[in-house]
């Protein structure tokens, strides 16, 4: 499951993004930062990796609402 979770949040993006590939007219590395992969593969204990992903949508959500 850990590994996976990038991939969950990179396909969440992309059902998401416009045909330029950006949410609000940003890209993935913008709204979640340069690091956001590696962070999230740095976390030991599957309930921070979770709360980490849970948060990151959240940015993500967030950001679709201010694009309406």
């Amino acid at each position: 499951m850990k590994i996976e979770v990038p991939k969950i949040l990179k396909n969440y993006w992309e059902s998401n993004q416009n045909k330029n590939g950006k949410v609000n007219e940003k890209t993935i590395t913008e709204l979640l930062g340069v690091n956001w992969e590696n962070e999230l593969k740095n976390k030991k204990k599957m309930e921070d990796i979770l709360i980490e992903k849970d948060k990151l949508i959240k940015k993500i959500d967030d950001e679709l609402k201010l694009a309406k």
